[in-house]
Order: C-alpha cells, then structure tokens, then sequence
C-alpha cells in the first residue's frame, strides 16, 4: 500500500514463547493501525480473500475501541517498565563499577512493585507520562550507562519512514511515547477511559504474578 511519509514501526518475528510478546507487538500495532486496516481492506475486495474469516475478524478488531486502548496500554507498560527492566537485567554484568549487582535486581523489581500499586489504588495515573516514564528514574540517575540508553532511546534512536528513494527519518520512540500520553489521533484519544479501567486489571494482574510464590522473580521481592 502506498503511504508515503508514514512511520512503518517494526514488527519482530517471535521464535517460540516469549513473556514480553504482547508489549513488545503493541507499539506496531498501536502505531500502524490505519495502515494495516488499509492494506486488509484492500485485501478483503479481491474474491480469493473475501471469505477469509481470520482476515476478516482483524478488520473487525482494528477498529475496536477495546483493541485500540489495550494495544495503547501495552505500549505504555513496554517504554515504561519493559524495556527499562530488560536493559537492566541484561546489563547487569557490566555495571559492577557502579555498585549494581544482580541482587540490584531485585531492587528494580520492588519499585515495579510499588508502581503497580500506586496504579491500582488510583489507574488515572496511568495516564500520566510524568509517573510512568519515571518509574526507574533512580537508576538513571544513579547508572551513567542507563542515563545514556534512555537519552539514545528517546533523543537520537531513529526509524525511516515509507516513501521511495527518500531517507526520511523519525524518532521513533519520542512519537509513539507522544501519542501514548497525548494522543494527535482522535481515535487513540477517546480511550483514554477505558484505559483507565484496563490499567487497574493489569497492575493488578502484574501484582498477581509477583506474589505468587511459585514463581522465581518472588525470592527477590523485599518483603
């Protein structure tokens, strides 16, 4: 489909299983919506497609109020928690010389912890990029090599956008954290409400899992 200057976001191929999936799909999923509902729309009037039921139903769930505010919710817990908490478990060996450890770890889980409670005890925060996007802002104060990642994150990473011989760019990551918090889309927008109340299952159901002794990442917790 011909969408010139549009920001395509990557999509990743998963092999097997892999816990961060849903977070890791929502950014593209959030951010490409028109453009995949083009192209299926386009897709649904050529007669071998039309009575395809999969693609039929994806039609239908782009366009979803549910579907947008899920994926928009999943995007706000990938840049906000994820990826801060993938970077730090995969650093770990490199961060001796500013005193963390994987012990330290655990630390990053507690705050992920505290955060998740503030959300069910009051989900409108989720709303609020100032209370998301700082979640770990002790650690980026703290690890020079964080600080670093999160600047190249939001200041220089950049993606191309769709146009022919054109090697337009965008900052990915600063556009999807805009239309996340502050919406340009109407459409994305009117979520706002039932994020609200997806945000206190969610924070609830990450509670769940971080108390439930069954499982390794608990031993860590303080309490």
């Amino acid at each position: 489909m011909n969408k010139p200057g549009t920001p395509l976001y990557h999509v990743v191929g998963a092999q097997g299983s892999r816990h961060d999936l849903c977070l890791m799909a929502a950014p593209a999923i959030y951010m490409n919506r028109y453009v995949c509902f083009d192209y299926a729309n386009y897709l649904l009037r050529l007669p071998k497609k039309q009575e395809n039921i999969l693609l039929r139903c994806l039609f239908v769930l782009m366009t979803s109020e549910e579907i947008i505010a899920q994926s928009r919710l999943y995007g706000i817990l990938y840049i906000s928690f994820c990826l801060p908490m993938r970077w730090l478990a995969a650093k770990t060996p490199e961060l001796v010389e500013w005193g963390w450890g994987p012990i330290s770890n655990g630390d990053a889980i507690d705050t992920l912890r505290e955060r998740m409670m503030d959300i069910v005890a009051d989900p409108t925060k989720v709303l609020s990029e100032d209370f998301m996007m700082n979640m770990f802002i002790k650690y980026v104060d703290a690890l020079p090599p964080f600080k670093e990642y999160w600047e190249h994150l939001y200041e220089n990473k950049r993606m191309r956008v769709m146009a022919a011989e054109s090697s337009a760019t965008v900052l990915q990551f600063a556009e999807l954290r805009k239309e996340l918090f502050h919406p340009s889309d109407a459409t994305n927008a009117a979520t706002d409400e039932r994020l609200v109340e997806l945000a206190k299952v969610a924070a609830q159901g990450i509670l769940d899992e971080l108390h439930d002794e069954k499982k390794a990442t608990w031993k860590y917790l303080s309490i």
